[in-house]
């Protein structure tokens, strides 16, 4: 099968020596090893560092039987501004630009978002006769609609109504639509006016499993350094310090823990446009760390001496029963998770014992869930019910090789219409 997979803002292996693979990456890495021809096409902009990766477009080699290619984009400085908007138009043209010069494939598979490549797309598909499946992992454009003020939701919803029917064109014009949740499944289809189909499924996210270790002697010096040795219970945090997290709460809750437990510490990483106002909120306290964007390497040895992960997400409609990478990292090294999330995950984390869950708009909520963790004498139950959900949801080897099964019965099925899946 002759594969294009279509996604922007994926970490590319050369973007670093410890870059983190996420689902477009194992998707590709899978489909290679099952002997398809893979045909990554990405932007030349790194989404995460906001850094180029070259000033004009090439290629790639990807694996055994893969390409990866590179479409140059001016990219941007904030992810809410107008130079995004225009990075992902510009991409979106020249994926157009881009598909009319290859010869066709068996099959698109494309994240949704951006719409406008989305849209491109399926519109693709349409014309020259090649399944498209678009896999839903935000909901854009009702997430910027949900986080605007009240008084101006009506506003936000007119002025990003072009979005809105880009994302439903999208989805009424899929051959398949597949979901990293149930909901987001529903959210899509709803969206595209029709019943579900044998082609749309739920795939959860997946991620390769690691070692938990818990002796000091584990500890990477980038912590030993930064003064973790001293706290026996590390609670730690790792993402954008954006909009779309309640980290003040965490903050009030270290605020409350900084004279009455001197064991335990909040390690809060990453960088964003709230970063200036957390770093100062929390300056005066000695059992919070905020050392910045790190990369996976230091990742992994925070979440192999911490206790917990933390995953305070606002509530709003993008996360409403999302499962994010974030909370599948925590459980892939063991950890229990503290999170604000409703719905699917907070019901797989509660039901099979690795998980706690708090209020971000009441700070009690926080002190209670931690203070029944650390008083809790079954600890380890957490470490070991986290690995085993991880183990029977979220395991990569399983999960990527089922979806790339799915796009092959797919494109077999469209090929002979008496097929069935």
């Amino acid at each position: 099968m002759k594969l294009w997979i279509v996604r922007t803002s994926d970490a590319l292996e050369d973007d670093g020596p410890d870059v983190k693979k996420w689902r477009t990456a194992m998707l590709a890495e899978y489909a290679d090893k099952l002997g398809h021809e893979v045909h990554w096409i990405t932007s030349s902009f790194n989404h995460y560092s906001k850094c180029q990766r070259s000033d004009s477009d090439y290629t790639k080699k990807y694996g055994e039987h893969g390409i990866i290619h590179v479409l140059h984009t001016q990219g941007y400085k904030r992810n809410i501004s107008l130079s995004r908007i225009r990075d992902h138009r510009q991409f979106a043209q020249k994926f157009v630009q881009w598909s009319e010069k290859q010869p066709k494939p068996d099959l698109i598979f494309c994240s949704l978002p951006t719409l406008e490549v989305s849209r491109d797309v399926t519109d693709y598909g349409k014309a020259n006769g090649v399944p498209t499946v678009l896999d839903l992992r935000d909901k854009w454009p009702d997430v910027f609609i949900s986080v605007a003020p009240k008084p101006f939701r009506w506003l936000a919803s007119s002025l990003l109504s072009p979005y809105k029917k880009m994302l439903q064109y999208s989805c009424a014009n899929a051959t398949s639509l597949v979901a990293v949740t149930s909901s987001y499944l529903s959210w899509g289809l709803k969206n595209a006016g029709r019943d579900k189909s044998n082609y749309d499924k739920v795939f959860y996210l997946g991620s390769k499993p690691q070692k938990k270790l818990t002796s000091d002697s584990a500890m990477d010096p980038f912590w030993k350094d930064l003064g973790l040795s001293s706290y026996k219970h590390v609670i730690c945090f790792f993402g954008t310090l954006g909009r779309m997290f309640e980290l003040d709460v965490i903050l009030e809750a270290a605020e409350y823990f900084e004279n009455k437990r001197d064991d335990l510490c909040f390690v809060i990483c990453g960088d964003g446009d709230n970063a200036t106002r957390y770093k100062e909120r929390g300056k005066n306290l000695s059992s919070v760390f905020f050392p910045g964007w790190i990369d996976h390497k230091k990742i992994q040895s925070l979440m192999q001496v911490a206790c917990m992960g933390i995953a305070p997400y606002k509530r709003i409609s993008n996360f409403e029963g999302h499962i994010p990478n974030k909370c599948i990292e925590y459980l892939s090294a063991g950890l229990p998770v503290l999170t604000s999330l409703e719905g699917e995950f907070s019901e797989l984390i509660v039901d099979n014992g690795c998980g706690l869950l708090f209020d971000p708009r009441d700070v009690q909520t926080v002190i209670s869930a931690i203070e029944g963790y650390l008083q809790s004498d079954n600890k380890e139950n957490f470490n070991e019910n986290a690995l085993t959900l991880f183990s029977e949801k979220f395991n990569a080897d399983d999960t990527y090789t089922k979806l790339v099964k799915h796009l092959e019965l797919i494109s077999d099925a469209t090929k002979n219409e008496d097929k069935e899946l």
